[in-house]
Order: C-alpha cells, then structure tokens, then sequence
C-alpha cells in the first residue's frame, strides 16, 4: 500500500478587486496537505532577446480528493508552483488506491 508522507502548503486563489475595481490576485491562508508525491512533466524555454523564460511543470499526488482549482498556490520545498486546471480525480480506477492528481507550474525570467 501506498502511503501519503510528504506535506506541502496549499491556498487557494481567492481574486479580490483593489480601490479602482482592477482585479487583485489574493489566496487564502495556507493549508497544511499530506501528499504521496511530486514529479516533473514538463517544461519549456522560450529565448528572446535580452530574456530567457522558463515554464516548469510539475504533477503533485494526492491521496484524496481536495477543494483546490485553477491558480491556486502550492509550496513545495519551499517554491511556488500555480495549479492549471482542476485536479484530475483517479479513485475509481483498476488498482483500488485511488487518488487524484493536481497539475502545476511555475515560470521564471
């Protein structure tokens, strides 16, 4: 049996509007989540002149379902990575343990 060992910190995008109407990126306060795991996927460099960005991808393993969505905030090993999409949900599958899977990434440069 698999067991959920790993922690790492999850908030949830929660927009809020600044004293102009403009929309604000906010989150919540954080959450401690019990996780199987992590792994890279992907990932992506674009070059452009005077710039270098670098788009990471990653795939974090839950053992349950959980309330998260798109953009919210996840720290692993102390870096931030941003949910795309919403989890994908696993626990009906052929193996009988279950879980879901929340996939994020992160750009730098």
């Amino acid at each position: 049996m698999i067991t959920a060992s790993y922690h790492v910190s999850h908030q949830v995008w929660c927009p809020t509007v600044d004293t102009h109407n403009a929309p604000v990126d906010n989150w919540g306060p954080p959450e401690t989540v019990t996780v199987y795991g992590w792994a890279p996927t992907t990932g992506s460099t674009e070059t452009a002149p005077g710039r270098d960005k670098t788009t990471s991808r990653l795939d974090l393993y839950l053992p349950g379902r959980l309330v998260c969505g798109h953009r919210d905030l996840w720290i692993i090993l102390g870096e931030p990575w941003y949910q795309t999409g919403d989890l994908d949900d696993y626990s009906f599958g052929p193996t009988r343990h279950g879980g879901c899977v929340v996939h994020l990434s992160r750009t730098k440069g």
